[in-house]
């Protein structure tokens, strides 16, 4: 067997920018929810999901500006 056969069957590991864009669409799609909602609980559950999605988004560009600057990547030593 030839082991580049199986390079497409292996599932790739998100990069920090691919899951801060995922975060981004999350936190708008339930910021359309907390409009929506009609209820006050739904209201509520949206807005704690769309706070949830930007912490993480942030989260998740902190990684990305850390994993581009130069140096040794938080060691010390």
């Amino acid at each position: 067997m030839r082991p580049d056969r199986f390079r497409a069957c292996r599932p790739t590991t998100p990069v920090p920018q691919e899951l801060a864009d995922e975060q981004a669409a999350r936190e708008q799609v339930e910021r359309e929810r907390v409009r929506a909602a009609s209820t006050g609980a739904e209201e509520q559950a949206a807005l704690r999901r769309a706070d949830k999605a930007a912490y993480l988004q942030d989260k998740l560009a902190e990684q990305v500006e850390a994993d581009a600057e130069p140096g040794d990547h938080g060691r010390e030593g």
